[in-house]
């Protein structure tokens, strides 16, 4: 894991390096996530571990995002971290592909933990709304996928927010997503290179 992250100049939060091109993706044995926070450069990282429906995406230097289905579930050596996100409802980015299951309307609740500051159980109610097929592309290659939007609301602290993703319309691979993780972060812009072996 050290070797394969020193090879390949796999940083979070580093330099910001060349476009990450498609011959690159493919010379990388692993699966692989292109990834940015905010305005921070993007960074090529690759699948450390997979734990049941949860894959560990991790950096040279240890720091780490969580995935599960496509959703942003923990993330960890951030400067404020995403400890848990616990789902109480059925995730309809689970397995999606020709659009959004759930009937228009229909609220998913989750709890969600964070460090610095640390919280427990903050509710997060979200609707989902399908805005139709939008293509991406992403290290050269185009993706059909539709475009999904949740809208969240964190009554208790008085947080709002939007969360995008770019579902392919045939296996419901979660392609490209921009996800809100904590309170007092930047969202995280997430791209999948080279999705992991089925």
């Amino acid at each position: 894991m050290d070797s394969a992250s020193e090879s390949f100049g796999l940083v979070f939060g580093g330099q910001a390096g060349p476009p990450i091109s498609r011959d690159k993706v493919n010379s990388i044995p692993y699966a692989s996530i292109a990834a940015k926070i905010g305005k921070g450069p993007r960074s090529l990282i690759i699948l450390g571990k997979v734990n049941g429906s949860n894959l560990h995406w991790i950096t040279a230097d240890r720091k780490g995002l969580v995935t599960r289905d496509g959703r942003l579930v923990q993330t960890a050596g951030l400067r404020s971290n995403l400890r848990r996100s616990q789902l109480l409802d059925d995730d309809p980015l689970a397995g999606l592909g020709t659009g959004v299951r759930r009937a228009p309307g229909t609220e998913l609740r989750r709890l969600m933990d964070f460090d610095q500051p640390r919280r427990y159980g903050l509710m997060i109610a979200s609707r989902f709304q399908d805005l139709g097929p939008e293509p991406v592309v992403i290290a050269a290659l185009e993706w059909d996928t539709r475009h999904v939007r949740e809208t969240c609301r964190a009554r208790e602290i008085d947080w709002s927010f939007e969360n995008d993703y770019w579902i392919d319309r045939q296996h419901g691979l979660v392609w490209k997503s921009v996800q809100h993780f904590h309170p007092d972060m930047p969202p995280v812009v997430m791209e999948l290179l080279k999705p992991p072996s089925r």
